[in-house]
């Protein structure tokens, strides 16, 4: 390829369709990696999910899940809320949500829980959505 075509091609690089098209083929890790951010009981914005009122329910969960910390709420007790965990993508980006039935009472307790927080929306574009955008790309650029 001369480079008065790779120049053609690098403009044609349409970089919200690459962002849109690499969260698609990435958004199971997307959603496994929001899981795993509620079970260490952080929202959104890194802070903790909530607390526990009960002391005895604050243990009793802490043998099951102790990554949140004593009395840090993980959202998981059966797992119910975090398996139908999914992803909708739009155009102005991707909505975390669960479709179990507790998710609209779990929101009244910390609206924040979707949503990758700074970590690990660093952790997921590095890991996966990093690779896949520049796997997009050079077949772009390659015109293929």
């Amino acid at each position: 390829m001369d480079i008065d075509a790779l120049i053609k091609n690098l403009q044609a690089v349409d970089m919200n369709e690459v962002i849109q098209l690499s969260v698609a083929l990435t958004v199971k890790d997307l959603e496994r990696i929001q899981r795993d951010q509620m079970l260490e009981g952080e929202d959104s914005k890194g802070e903790i999910i909530g607390k526990y009122k009960s002391k005895e329910y604050a243990k009793a969960k802490h043998i099951l899940n102790p990554r949140p910390g004593l009395g840090n709420m993980d959202f998981k007790l059966k797992g119910d809320f975090q398996k139908l965990i999914y992803s909708t993508l739009d155009k102005s980006g991707v909505i975390l949500n669960s479709t179990d039935k507790k998710n609209a009472r779990l929101l009244t307790i910390n609206k924040n829980v979707f949503g990758l927080n700074l970590v690990h929306a660093q952790f997921y574009s590095a890991e996966f959505l990093a690779d896949k955008a520049n796997e997009i790309i050079k077949k772009q650029l390659n015109g293929v």
